[in-house]
């Protein structure tokens, strides 16, 4: 029985080996495939990290704390601007009004205009219309209300064509 035993031992001991003879180059070859994708990795990573080239920037600038919000690039290439244009009115008072810029393909302002008809207008969102208008839905707070949904729509030129406020008390 103990002669059984060993020579199943020798055995078991010999495939072990037989096996791990015919793994261990197949690992060794990937080695070089391993590197490749590696060295591959890190070219990406390098490519990746690099800042693209700066086309333009312009600052557009009001007399307050004035906060851009939401861009879209136009149908003729340009883009829509939508900030919050905010003034203080005394010491501790905000006025806060919708302000929307309109810009060439190089970023030019080519107009802007401003919206509001409370003490705090604040925007949410502008989209272009297919007659080349914009769609601008706003916040507008009447009197001590919490504020209402406020929908502006424009011309191409940013002139109000229509405006509707949806909320209540």
């Amino acid at each position: 029985m103990k002669n059984l035993l060993t020579k199943k031992g020798i055995v078991l001991t010999v495939i072990v080996l037989f096996v791990a003879a015919s793994i261990v180059p197949s690992i060794s070859g990937n080695n070089g495939m391993i590197r490749n994708v590696s060295e591959n990795i890190r070219e990406q990573e390098s490519f990746l990290g690099d800042p693209p080239e700066e086309e333009w920037n312009h600052t557009f600038d009001g007399p307050g704390d004035d906060k851009g919000k939401y861009v879209i690039q136009t149908t003729d290439g340009g883009y829509i601007v939508l900030c919050d244009k905010i003034d203080k009115i005394g010491d501790n008072r905000l006025n806060s009004d919708i302000w929307l810029i309109k810009t060439n393909a190089y970023g030019y302002e080519q107009w802007n205009r401003t919206y509001g008809e409370s003490k705090f207008d604040l925007e949410n969102q502008v989209q272009q219309t297919q007659d080349g208008g914009y769609i601008i839905l706003g916040t507008i707070q009447l009197g001590s209300d919490s504020g209402d949904f406020w929908l502006i729509k424009t011309d191409s030129e940013g002139v109000v064509q229509w405006s509707r406020i949806f909320g209540g008390p």
